[in-house]
């Protein structure tokens, strides 16, 4: 598990946007929207419910 995969699903998990959370970390959106799934693929469980 990388430290920053973590680092980046906490600061989702505690503002709940992924724009907001890569404005806070200093990174692309994309960056935080590609990293939380492949955390969830390594941990093999879903970490946030996704809306359409």
């Amino acid at each position: 598990m990388h430290w920053d995969d973590v680092r980046i699903f906490l600061a989702y998990a505690s503002i709940g946007l992924f724009t907001h959370a890569a404005k806070r970390l200093g990174v692309r959106h994309s960056t935080v929207s590609r990293r939380i799934p492949m955390l969830e693929d390594e941990l093999d469980t879903k970490l946030i419910k996704r809306r359409a």
